[in-house]
């Protein structure tokens, strides 16, 4: 885990490109508090110790809602692919998100912070809460600190490389075709690995 620092940013459309399927607008200014983010995404290794722990199945493992990689149906521990320990665990749903950060606090003695029937997230005791700040647990960043922290602590820039161009040697996307406004074509290792899992905390 590393420290972002608070601060503010412009969130929405800052590059005025416009005609988005959901526009970005109006562009608005969001403080962000200091809060604690995973340097790297959650690892197949680091999953699958939290699946063999608790007997967990996956969203996509029990056929809940749609995460295959067409023509075929797969789950994380079914791909087209081999995968290290050390690499993004893929497949994920936002429920397998919630599980794994609450089996994560759970394990480091931190209080969990979701429901794991409804959903809402819960403060230290156990209540739910729409405030961040008092969820004490393991979770997912808000929209807000994602993009603060992949912009650099907010800085104008398009993407989480920290540039304006996308690369497949520093961004996982499918760069096997140019059909992509601010990306290179070039190899793509894991195409089609959209579903990664990125826990957090705040202070």
């Amino acid at each position: 885990m590393v420290l972002v620092e608070g601060g503010s940013l412009m969130m929405g459309d800052v590059f005025g490109d416009g005609k988005a399927r959901q526009p970005e607008t109006p562009v608005h200014e969001v403080v962000v508090d200091s809060f604690y983010i995973a340097r790297h995404e959650v690892t197949f290794g680091q999953f699958r110790e939290f699946a063999e722990a608790t007997a967990y199945r996956t969203s996509a493992e029990k056929r809940e809602g749609a995460y295959s990689q067409s023509p075929f149906e797969t789950h994380w521990k079914l791909l087209g692919f081999k995968q290290a320990d050390n690499e993004p665990v893929l497949q994920m749903s936002w429920n397998d998100a919630a599980h794994y950060c609450n089996w994560l606090s759970r394990k480091e003695g931190l209080p969990p912070a979701y429901d794991e029937k409804s959903g809402a997230l819960l403060d230290a005791e156990g209540r739910a809460t729409t405030n961040v700040r008092k969820v004490k647990g393991y979770r997912l960043p808000t929209e807000a600190e994602w993009e603060f922290a992949a912009r650099e602590r907010g800085r104008k820039v398009r993407l989480g490389n920290g540039k304006d161009v996308a690369r497949s040697s520093e961004i996982n996307f499918d760069a096997s075709s140019a059909k992509y406004a601010y990306a290179e074509k070039g190899l793509s290792p894991y195409a089609g690995a959209l579903f990664h899992v990125k826990c957090g905390s705040g202070l």
